[in-house]
């Protein structure tokens, strides 16, 4: 159940991020993200049964359903065209290093204060880990918080990009059929000022 809600939340922030913006899913997501993971670690215990485990869960898989989306689409859409390609790739790679150093910190403070010889060590040990990932969601809910809202290009409020010396950018006229029309049209002067 908590992953069938998680792909559900994802197809609905991705059609609600463009009239409410990705700053309001990416704070809203990483604070349900940190109440999750604290909620958790509140009520783990050797003999806590499943249902009582199965909420902060679902508040967790929700707010990380908020975030991904966000992210990716905050990211793409803050380069130019021709790069988006490698900010998405880009985006990608950290995501993946971010996931190995958590685990790898998690792991690491599981170590430290539990282990795997009781439950009653194993279930310590798990909640601190679990308390280590709370404290870093809720470093990225104060950054996502903070961060300055990005503006959007011109494409999308409706301004003009900057042009050097007076040209726009080979994309724009080869995609632009009125500014195929005037270089085409600006070639023979050109031409005829060159001759002369």
């Amino acid at each position: 159940m908590p992953s069938h809600l998680t792909q559900r939340m994802r197809t609905l922030v991705g059609s609600r991020a463009a009239k409410l913006g990705n700053r309001f899913f990416l704070v809203i997501g990483m604070a349900m993200n940190t109440i999750g993971l604290g909620w958790f670690a509140l009520v783990a215990h050797p003999s806590t049964p499943y249902l009582e485990l199965v909420w902060p869960l679902i508040l967790s898989g929700i707010g990380i359903a908020c975030v991904f989306p966000t992210v990716s689409s905050e990211v793409v859409s803050s380069v130019p065209p021709e790069r988006m390609g490698v900010a998405s790739g880009v985006n990608g790679s950290v995501r993946e290093l971010g996931g190995v150093l958590g685990v790898a910190l998690a792991a690491t403070v599981f170590a430290h204060a539990g282990g795997y010889g009781s439950a009653a060590s194993f279930t310590g040990g798990f909640v601190q880990a679990l308390w280590a990932c709370a404290i870093m969601s809720g470093a990225g809910t104060a950054a996502a918080f903070l961060a300055a809202p990005h503006r959007r290009g011109a494409q999308e409020t409706g301004g003009e990009q900057p042009e050097a010396d007076g040209l726009a950018p080979l994309e724009s006229r080869r995609f632009n059929p009125a500014l195929r029309a005037s270089s085409s049209e600006e070639a023979p002067d050109d031409s005829a000022g060159t001759s002369t």
